[in-house]
């Protein structure tokens, strides 16, 4: 490990210590997520919904919720597992499109540690799941979209 990996290494372990400790004593209500089986059951739910999947879990659930609501909707991804010095996750991978070009939309799907998570980055990703939705009905002609939903952007 390079000196400067070992900079950024120290600085996510301190931002992320400090930022629980500060969550741990916030006086806001922890919000109430919506079970995964509500929001598969909606024939179109809205981003709101899907935000409301992930707020309020833990990383791991968050990573683990967004697989299975994919699979669920019967999307096609793939799962890019990835493991580093500052930690593991798993990033999710789907393709609408099958044109020469390539539009790339992403959202990390973890949050910081203790948070609510729905503004970092829940939104975000419940608006590209509407979107993929929407898109995978009526794919664009000369386009491919790639939605990407990543992990670990909270680690540094």
């Amino acid at each position: 490990m390079s000196l400067r990996d070992a900079g950024f290494f120290v600085r996510a372990r301190l931002s992320r210590t400090l930022t629980r400790a500060l969550n741990a004593r916030s006086s806001i209500a922890r919000p109430v997520p919506l079970p995964l089986e509500a929001v598969v059951a909606r024939p179109d739910p809205s981003p709101l919904d899907l935000a409301r999947l992930l707020e309020g879990r833990s990383n791991v659930e968050r990573e683990a919720l967004l697989g299975r609501y994919l699979a669920a909707r019967g999307v096609r991804f793939e799962t890019e597992r990835f493991a580093t010095f500052e930690g593991a996750g798993a990033n999710y991978v789907a393709e609408v499109g099958a044109g020469p070009r390539t539009l790339v939309l992403i959202a990390h799907h973890d949050a910081v540690p203790g948070s609510p998570g729905a503004n970092d980055n829940a939104a975000a990703v419940g608006i590209l799941l509407r979107l993929l939705d929407r898109v995978a009905a009526a794919p664009p002609p000369r386009l491919t979209l790639r939605f990407l939903f990543t992990a670990a952007e909270e680690l540094g």
